[in-house]
């Protein structure tokens, strides 16, 4: 499970990266690429024990975010931000509220519900906007409240 863990959340990012840079290399555009990362709170917070995987693809995800800033903003014109949420109700997380509930995953939340997709998509639309560029290699905290650094 580490691996198809590290595989899924930190590995394919990379390859796609280094997939559409050489792409951008090869067919000389000079535009700008902005990448926006999905991260988690877990990167910075750590996880219970059953997610000893997730928390560490999602800390590398930081980490790639501010390579591909640092390393490749002046040269190839690309801008990284990272968002990370905590929490998200979504399909996916689905099953895990409806095994452990929702009291649960709330818990530390400061706000009166959980984080949804409609609270990250301004952000997306923000950052392909191409106004917060300045902003590149830093990570975006939308977590209702749970997680302050």
């Amino acid at each position: 499970m580490f691996d198809k863990t590290i595989d899924v959340n930190l590995k394919a990012p990379t390859l796609i990266f280094k997939e559409f840079l050489k792409y951008k290399r090869e067919k000389k555009i000079n535009s700008r690429l902005r990448i926006i990362n999905i991260a988690s709170r877990a990167a910075f917070r750590g996880e219970q024990q059953d997610y000893i995987s997730y928390a560490c693809s999602k800390g590398g995800i930081i980490s790639l975010t501010k390579t591909m800033s640092r390393s490749f903003g002046e040269s190839d014109n690309i801008v990284a931000i990272s968002i990370a949420p905590g929490f998200v109700r979504t399909e996916m997380a689905q099953s895990f509220i409806d095994k452990h509930g929702e009291d649960v995953v709330r818990q530390g939340i400061t706000l009166d519900r959980l984080t949804e997709p409609k609270d990250i998509s301004p952000l997306v639309s923000l950052i392909v906007s191409a106004k917060m560029d300045h902003s590149t290699g830093s990570t975006i905290d939308v977590n209702g409240g749970s997680f302050f650094r």
